[in-house]
C-alpha cells in the first residue's frame, strides 16, 4: 500500500496523473455537470472509477481534491463532479431526486467511456453525498463495485434549539416552496451561518470550520446561499431505509463527534449494510475528516485500505 504521506502537492503529481475538466450533459437540455476527470498514469487500462461528489451546498472546489489525486496515484481513475444546481451555475438548490439522477449519469457516462472498467465503478461520497452514496449502494442494478462515504447524513441531522430563527427559516422555507410552485425566481437564505439566525446549517461553529476547512471558497464559485426549501429536502430524506439492500462492500468512516450528521445513525446503518465495513475515529468532528485537518490522514488511510482490499487496481 502507498502510505498516505507521499499523496502531496509537487512535481511528482503531474507525472503520477492527468487532470482534464470535461462537462457531463444531464437529463436537462442545456444543463451540464462541471467535473474533473483524473486519470493515472503508469496503470493499463481499464481503469477502476471512483465517482466523487460533495456534500449539501458544497463544490468540488472544497477539498475533494486532495482525495481524488491520492486515488488517482494509486491507480483508481475518478470523476468529481458538481451537481447541475451547483459549480459553475447560479442557480443553488438541493433537490435530492436530481442529485440521485446526477450520481446516475455519471455512473451512465463513465461506463460509455473505454478508459474506466464498467465492472468496477465506485462510489464517494462525503456528508450528504455519503447519504447518495448509500442509496445509490442499495440499488443492485447499478451493479456498483463498492462505496466509500465518510460523515455520511443517513437521514438524521443533529438537533438544533428551538427558537425564532429556526420559526422564520422554515417561514422562509414554505415561501420559497410556494414560489418555486408558481415558477418565480427561488427565494434564497444563508446556506450556513450563527447559531440563532436564518439559515441551514447554523450549529456551533460551523460558519467558522467551513471558512477555515475551505480557505479556497473565496476564488471559487461558491457562495453561501441556498434555496429556502432545499430545508424539505433533508427532512425528508433517508438513505438508511435503504441500507439493508445494500449488497456491495460499504465503507462508512464514521467522526463520532460529529455535530451536523447524527453518528450514533450512521452506525445503524453500518449494521444494517451486509458486508459493512465501519472505521470509527473518535475525537473527530464533521469537518476534521478533510484535507488539512487533523483527522484526514486517518480517514484517507482507511479508505485506500478498503479499496485495495475490495477494488484492486
Amino acid at each position: 500500500m502507498i502510505p498516505c504521506s507521499t499523496f502531496k502537492p509537487s512535481e511528482d503529481l503531474e507525472m503520477s496523473l492527468q487532470r482534464i475538466t470535461v462537462k457531463i450533459p444531464s437529463v436537462t437540455p442545456g444543463w451540464y455537470l462541471d467535473a474533473w476527470k483524473y486519470l493515472p498514469r503508469g496503470y493499463k487500462a481499464p481503469h477502476p472509477i471512483i465517482i466523487m461528489a460533495h456534500g449539501f451546498c458544497g463544490i468540488k472546489e472544497m477539498n475533494l481534491a486532495p482525495c481524488a489525486e491520492a486515488f488517482a496515484s494509486a491507480g483508481y481513475a475518478c470523476i468529481v463532479f458538481d451537481y447541475r444546481r451547483w459549480g459553475t451555475s447560479d442557480r443553488n438548490i438541493v433537490d435530492v431526486a436530481e442529485q440521485l439522477q446526477d450520481f446516475r449519469t455519471v455512473i451512465k457516462y463513465v461506463r460509455s467511456q473505454p478508459e474506466y472498467d464498467p465492472g468496477r465503478v465506485i462510489l464517494w461520497g462525503t456528508s450528504l453525498s455519503g447519504g447518495h452514496a448509500i442509496t445509490l449502494a442499495s440499488d443492485v442494478s447499478l451493479n456498483i463495485a463498492a462505496a466509500v462515504t465518510q460523515c455520511p447524513f443517513t437521514g438524521v441531522a443533529c438537533k438544533l434549539p428551538f427558537s425564532r430563527a429556526m420559526v422564520m427559516t422554515l417561514c422562509a422555507a414554505v415561501y420559497d416552496w410556494f414560489r418555486q410552485i408558481l415558477g418565480l425566481a427561488p427565494y434564497y437564505i444563508p446556506a450556513t451561518g450563527r447559531p440563532g439566525t436564518v439559515g441551514v446549517l447554523t450549529y456551533e461553529h460551523c460558519l467558522d470550520r467551513i471558512t477555515e476547512t475551505f480557505p479556497m471558497i473565496k476564488q471559487s464559485q461558491w457562495n453561501n446561499q441556498v434555496s429556502g426549501a432545499s430545508v424539505f429536502a433533508l427532512m425528508s430524506y433517508h438513505p438508511s431505509s435503504r441500507a439493508s439492500e445494500i449488497r456491495c462492500p460499504l465503507l462508512m468512516v464514521v467522526a463520532e463527534e460529529d455535530n451536523l450528521c447524527d453518528s450514533s445513525s450512521t452506525l445503524k446503518v453500518a449494521e444494517l449494510a451486509q458486508g459493512s465495513i465501519k472505521v470509527s475515529i473518535p475525537t473527530a468532528g464533521h469537518f476534521d475528516l478533510y484535507s488539512g485537518q487533523p483527522h484526514h490522514e486517518a480517514s484517507l488511510r482507511a479508505q485506500m485500505e478498503f479499496l485495495q482490499d475490495n477494488v484492486p487496481v
